[in-house]
């Protein structure tokens, strides 16, 4: 608009008019500045408002990137593959009822700030935590390729992190903890969800509710990290994962095959890839409906807490017989 102001003013010049052109060139100048100092403020104001959404479930690294380019964030709601990450700690509320109301605050935030360090520092998104339960997820605000890899990673982490602190709590004379993990992929709707007055960035879909399940149902297999088919798929190039069992969660009738994520690939030691290869073998008679031959290698692996469920199991199914298996064990509580 300036320029063209100028250019009017040089051909009027030209022709023998004598315009003053300064108060309309002065007034583009202030509207211009003005327009440009508006536009700073709001996009200062939508950073500022992703920071302070974000600030307390993000690593500073990742949060940095998504201050980058917000205009990527859609917080109204959208489809997107995420993996979600469950954990529990297993038996605090007996152990809070015995210790001292501060004694437990003490014990739970050390707990809850050690591995949201650890799950914070593999990209992951801290969603919430509900007493001593920690929700996580990874791909979203941000896609990412390696979601479920990194979700892994980050629960192996925290398994360690948990064996640190529980040395820790030995030297001081407290009981040590134990946690199970459930991890799953899938799409889900994610975005800020609740009324007016208080609202969340989270996920809700059937990808989340099966991740929550596959943490309880650590307790049934004696094992702290469980994951589901697609998860395993997406990471199972660098992570070595155990198939672990086909089965039907409460609440969904759709079978799922399950995998206990064991340990990195090129950390593994060769007598649990040993192990695992027995297992293997046992599973394969079980889904076929071969109990006999399979509770006989699950009770070889003597130190194994899955193989010695299933050896129990496949002694009930031979006392039972089930009259159409198709190799899917059905759980009726969570």
């Amino acid at each position: 608009m300036i320029l063209l102001a100028l250019a009017a003013n040089l051909l009027l010049f030209k022709s023998g008019f004598d315009q003053n052109f300064l108060p309309i060139v002065l007034g583009l100048v202030i509207t211009t500045a003005n327009d440009v100092y508006e536009r700073y403020r709001r996009v200062r104001r939508e950073k500022k408002f992703i920071q302070n959404a974000f600030k307390n479930y993000l690593s500073d690294s990742l949060l940095a990137e998504i201050m980058k380019n917000p205009q990527g964030l859609n917080l109204g709601g959208e489809k997107k593959l995420v993996t979600i990450f469950f954990s529990d700690l297993a038996g605090f509320t007996s152990l809070s009822e015995s210790l001292p109301p501060e004694e437990v605050v003490s014990i739970l935030n050390t707990y809850l700030e050690r591995m949201t360090t650890v799950i914070m520092g593999n990209g992951g998104f801290v969603n919430k935590f509900e007493g001593d339960a920690i929700m996580a997820f990874w791909g979203a605000p941000l896609a990412s390729d390696d979601q479920a890899l990194k979700a892994m990673l980050a629960a192996l982490r925290c398994r360690e992190e948990l064996a640190g602190l529980n040395e820790d709590f030995a030297g001081r004379g407290l009981p040590s903890l134990s946690m199970r993990i459930g991890i799953n992929s899938g799409e889900v709707i994610v975005g800020n969800i609740g009324s007016q007055k208080r609202f969340e960035y989270t996920v809700i879909g059937d990808a989340v509710n099966l991740a929550s399940r596959l943490e309880g149902i650590n307790k049934q297999y004696g094992t702290m990290i469980i994951c589901g088919t697609l998860a395993g798929n997406m990471a199972a190039e660098k992570v070595l994962l155990r198939r672990l069992d086909r089965v039907r969660v409460k609440g969904r009738k759709i079978p799922e095959e399950i995998f206990e994520v064991v340990a990195e690939k090129d950390q593994a030691p060769a007598q649990l890839v040993q192990r695992q290869e027995s297992f293997e073998k046992g599973l394969k008679l079980y889904f076929t409906g071969d109990f006999s031959s399979a509770m006989g290698i699950f009770t070889a692996l003597t130190d194994d807490p899955p193989a010695q469920v299933f050896a129990r199991r496949c002694r009930w199914l031979l006392d039972n017989p089930p009259p159409d298996w198709d190799g899917c064990w059905t759980f009726t509580e969570k």
